[in-house]
């Protein structure tokens, strides 16, 4: 009996070490690196599978384990040994910054058949991180050593998933907010008169579900809609123009939901096509300088002169300066670097100019034109540049140049953007970052937005859907999968399981002859 009790406390203490020594794993959620085509050539990431020993070294075998920043510091993913990379993600506050803007568009700019995924940073993770901090070196001498008395860890992912996107079928949806204006007697060729603002709801990264996009423009649209509706159900103000807000997709796409919803819904006669581009300080130009980016220099006395010269006016009155940025439109390239650039292509060449605090006009021809930026919002900035362009509109709208002063006063003393309620919206969007293809997320994203309008005989709200697949672009369906991660015993855990063992046996051993001498003494 005491030789059954001394078996089972034996089998104990062995599965015990065995459980410490062999039994370590976890399974993570995995990114892979976006996939697309531009004119039928192919870009990103283009395999799947993930199977091999982890390693810290770009000369090593397996499977690469780095951080994101690390993999900035190497030349080219596709002259490393390693048959695939496991990379670890940014935090939510590094992903707004341009160091990891630069490595998507490292990552989107490449050509790789190596599976490249985006991984949360887990504790088994940074283990592995911690045991080697240069992974330009190869595992030779007492790295190897070190390697081998430390352990191991593989790593395995499969998926077969990486369908199509199918950008002939594709549509995305689209909402038309219009602010109806009485302009009866106005026009001598009864054309409604109106301000149109497009704006993108949607934004594209390297790793698609990890998308942290700039939201500037889309809270400073919903801020505006917001007041123009008070502005709008106010029986004491005459609005001679139809001001529309119209919110797309496609924007990642070389803009083709804008230019789609242009041939839809051609709005003759309108005054001007106000393209909201990035609107948060992006380190170009001065500090709080507005730029309206146009392809043709608008005429004195046009409707789009006068309406520049009342933003000008009221970007003034906030402390700020406008400037004009002209560059013609290339177009030889496939993809436009700014929306008005596209919407200009279309035969009504309609008055279109795209507004920014960006200086630089991004490349002509490059997808994801706007990916150079960080996604950081500067609230105040942004506040400055809404109620700048609320004046505008309501002034331009409600012809407050031939109002007496006190309506003007009146008027104008009613669009001051609440600095509170514009970052609760960049909050919301940046929590519910919509990138294409997430039809559900859009049309979710623009009921949201409708809710803040206040009810009104003035205001209407229709919601539509847009063609993407006229995009010079496809992009895949995003490819999630799980990094199931294991860890193999590294010699030292080894040595200490065969010294375990040899001690129990040893004891055994003992207790077996004392035993033995016993029986033999009570005979």
């Amino acid at each position: 009996m005491t030789m059954l009790v001394f078996a089972v406390v034996c089998v104990v203490v062995v599965a015990v070490v065995c459980e410490s020594v062999f039994v370590c794993g976890e399974d993570v959620r995995a990114h892979r690196v976006a996939q697309y085509t531009v004119s039928g050539q192919q870009f990103g990431c283009h395999a799947g599978n993930v199977s091999g020993k982890a390693t810290r070294s770009l000369k090593g075998r397996g499977v690469l384990v780095v951080t994101w920043k690390e993999v900035l510091s190497i030349p080219s993913l596709n002259h490393i040994s390693p048959s695939s990379v496991v990379v670890v993600l940014p935090t939510k506050e590094e992903r707004k910054t341009t160091q990891w803007s630069e490595l998507q568009r490292k990552l989107l700019d490449t050509h790789t058949n190596k599976a490249i995924y985006f991984v949360e940073n887990t504790d088994t993770l940074q283990h592995i991180i911690n045991t080697e901090s240069d992974i330009f070196k190869r595992q030779t001498g007492s790295r190897a050593i070190a390697a081998l008395l430390n352990g191991s860890f593989r790593m395995k992912v499969e998926t077969h998933s990486l369908s199509d996107s199918h950008m002939d079928e594709l549509t995305a949806p689209a909402m038309t907010v219009e602010f109806s204006g009485d302009n009866s007697g106005d026009n001598n060729d009864n054309t409604a008169k109106s301000i149109v603002v497009v704006v993108h709801y949607d934004s594209f990264s390297a790793v698609p579900d990890a998308t942290t996009g700039d939201v500037s423009a889309l809270a400073a649209a919903t801020q505006l809609i917001k007041q123009l509706a008070v502005l709008y159900n106010d029986n004491d103000i005459v609005f001679k123009h139809t001001v529309k807000f119209v919110f797309v997709g496609g924007s990642p796409l070389g803009y083709s939901g804008a230019f789609s919803w242009l041939e839809d819904s051609d709005p003759l006669g309108a005054d001007a096509v106000v393209c909201l581009g990035p609107l948060r300080r992006s380190g170009s130009g001065g500090a709080d300088d507005l730029f309206v980016h146009v392809s043709k220099q608008p005429h004195e006395g046009d409707a789009l002169a006068a309406f520049v010269v009342s933003l000008s006016r009221a970007a003034s009155n906030n402390g700020m300066k406008t400037e004009f940025v002209h560059r013609k439109i290339s177009r030889g390239a496939q993809v436009k670097g700014w929306p008005h650039e596209m919407l200009r292509l279309h035969p009504s060449r309609p008055p279109a100019f795209t507004l920014s605090t960006r200086a630089v006009a991004p490349k002509q021809g490059q997808p994801f034109p706007l990916l150079e930026d960080s996604s950081i919002v500067d609230i105040p900035l942004l506040t400055k540049t809404s109620q700048a362009l609320l004046q505008t509109i309501v002034s331009f709208a409600a012809d407050l140049n031939n109002a007496d002063a006190a309506l003007k006063t009146h008027l104008l003393q009613q669009c001051v953007v609440n600095e509170h309620s514009l970052k609760a919206f960049v909050d919301y969007f940046e929590m519910n970052t919509v990138t294409p293809l997430n039809k559900q997320l859009a049309t979710n994203t623009l009921k949201d937005i409708a809710k803040t309008i206040a009810s009104s005989s003035s205001v209407s709200v229709s919601f539509h859907s847009v063609d993407l697949s006229r995009s010079a672009i496809s992009i895949f369906t995003p490819t999630t999968a799980t990094l199931v991660i294991s860890a193999a015993a590294g010699v030292s855990e080894l040595i200490v399981f065969a010294a375990v063992v040899l001690s129990l046996a040893l004891v055994y051993v003992i207790a077996s002859a004392a035993l033995s001498g016993k029986h033999q003494k009570n005979e």
